[in-house]
């Protein structure tokens, strides 16, 4: 099952919506909320009310995994209106965290997320090609974000209007991971703790979907489990995912078998987990104020080596501190946007 709910405005010619795709997925339901905001040439973003209408078409079932298509986003002004809307206008669009791109776009490829039919029934558009340039150019992007502005204006044309799409394979259709689902625990206590367990469920959300990533799992032993000692009434017990990451070894347990599900985890245990997915032992060492221990060292490494995490502003890495949610969403969606680029060198 699907539902779509949005609002949204604008400010001059510029847009702010909020888009909401409600997939189905194999546990529950999650609101996927896509925002489009008006961006002034300093980069800021600028909330206000317009002129816009804009309707959602092409709204799939959308289930977690890589190239899922979303709706078209159809945006157009209301009658009377489209002469406010002149060249430079910028426009910035953001995919919410547990998502991303499949690609990165780029001044070359972004013609396969944001599109200006000429015509439409009897309407011209007034966002149109010119000698001089698109009539949508290319200002700036990350994995989760785009941001656009008009080019060019024919001055001939009686409607104006764009579409953001999101079905180009391998483009602009995006990685969709389960850890949507958890966005609401996660960002309404962000400097709250995170348990082992938890961390370990958010692992499978960013790593077991996607094909791309880079985890290859070929040496499962079931012993690996059994040696835990602490797991009678754990929802590990129930938890396939998350034994399939033991059983593989990328989860282990401490000194004498103990996992410690509900125990809060730290970063250094965090983001040695991380690194554990990335094949290889070549990384070059962290360079921090403060000592690592030596069972996460290699684990870091090549988490930082991917620009997964860095350190504080005062260059420690604080290994003992207890994970926040906010650090863990923001390691977890680097770690899935790395993808892309792990892929390409591949």
């Amino acid at each position: 099952m699907s539902s779509l709910r949005f609002k949204g405005c604008w400010l001059f010619a510029l847009l702010a919506v909020w888009l909401l795709v409600l997939p189905a997925t194999a546990r529950g339901e999650a609101d996927i909320t896509i925002s489009i905001v008006g961006v002034s040439p300093d980069g800021r973003e600028l909330p206000g009310e317009g002129v816009t209408t804009y309707t959602v078409e092409e709204v799939p079932a959308v289930h977690p995994g890589e190239d899922r298509a979303l709706g078209t986003l159809h945006v157009t002004t209301k009658p009377g209106y489209e002469s406010q809307i002149q060249p430079g206008a910028r426009i910035k669009i953001t995919l919410p965290p547990g998502t991303c791109y499949m690609s990165v776009p780029t001044p070359e490829s972004y013609g396969n997320y944001v599109v200006w039919p000429r015509t439409a029934a009897d309407r011209i558009n007034r966002i149109a090609d010119s000698a001089d340039g698109p009539g949508i150019k290319f200002v700036a992007a990350t994995p989760r974000s785009l941001t656009v502005e008009v080019g060019n204006i024919n001055e001939d044309g009686n409607a104006l209007w764009f579409d953001f799409i999101f079905n180009r394979e391998g483009f602009s259709t995006i990685r969709l991971s389960p850890l949507v689902e958890s966005m609401e625990k996660i960002t309404a206590e962000p400097q709250g703790s995170v348990s082992r367990y938890e961390f370990f469920k958010w692992l499978t959300d960013v790593t077991l979907p996607f094909a791309s990533c880079p985890l290859v799992i070929d040496d499962l032993s079931e012993s690996r489990y059994e040696a835990l000692i602490d797991l009678d009434s754990s929802p590990i017990e129930n938890d396939a995912r998350v034994r399939l990451l033991i059983e593989a070894g990328i989860i282990t347990g401490y000194p004498g078998g103990r996992l410690e599900p509900n125990q809060p985890i730290t970063r250094a245990e965090a983001v040695s987990l991380i690194g554990r997915i990335f094949p290889g032992d070549d990384a070059q060492p962290c360079c921090f104020q403060d000592k690592l221990p030596l069972w996460a060292a290699a684990g870091i490494a090549q988490a930082c080596e991917r620009g997964i995490v860095v350190g504080y502003p005062d260059g420690s890495f604080r290994p003992a501190q207890l994970l926040t949610r906010s650090e863990a969403l923001t390691m977890l969606q680097k770690m899935m946007e790395s993808y892309s680029a792990q892929s390409k060198l591949q």
